[in-house]
């Protein structure tokens, strides 16, 4: 018993001890990393949507529309339900002119990502709820969350 466990711990040692060898003396190759229109690097912007309103977002998309920058736009579907938290303070997806304002960016370029389905706290329910209503507005389900 006491030589099968060494024979067996040995075994584990020299496979680790080749597989690092391995690494080391030929490492994979590398990726490499082709970026749009030949540029040299990326930057990405993901815009939290904590307190954003019409009021206080318009502004900022149309200079980085302008500027030909195109961000991440995280929503909110529902109202918040925690309102007592400042940070639940803001619009969704719900308010008319918000989502005519989130589906514009969209036209334009900008990616709109879900921030959760509301401000605060969410039954199981609901979060299926508002995953759905993101698809149907948005045609798919969100790709960051």
């Amino acid at each position: 018993m006491i030589l099968r466990r060494l024979l067996w711990g040995g075994l584990m040692t020299l496979t680790l001890l080749a597989a690092a060898i391995t690494w080391i003396l030929q490492p994979p190759p590398g990726r490499a990393i082709v970026f749009p229109e030949g540029k040299r690097f990326a930057l990405t912007i993901v815009d939290d949507t904590d307190m954003a309103t019409l009021e206080r977002n318009r502004p900022v998309y149309e200079v980085l529309h302008r500027h030909g920058l195109r961000t991440t736009k995280t929503v909110w579907v529902f109202d918040a339900t925690e309102t007592d938290h400042p940070s639940n303070a803001g619009d969704s997806l719900s308010d008319p002119d918000y989502r005519a304002f989130i589906q514009d960016l969209r036209s334009k370029g900008f990616e709109i990502a879900l921030h959760g389905v509301r401000g605060g706290s969410s039954e199981r329910a609901d979060i299926i709820a508002g995953l759905e209503e993101f698809r149907r507005q948005f045609g798919s389900y969100p790709r960051l969350h």
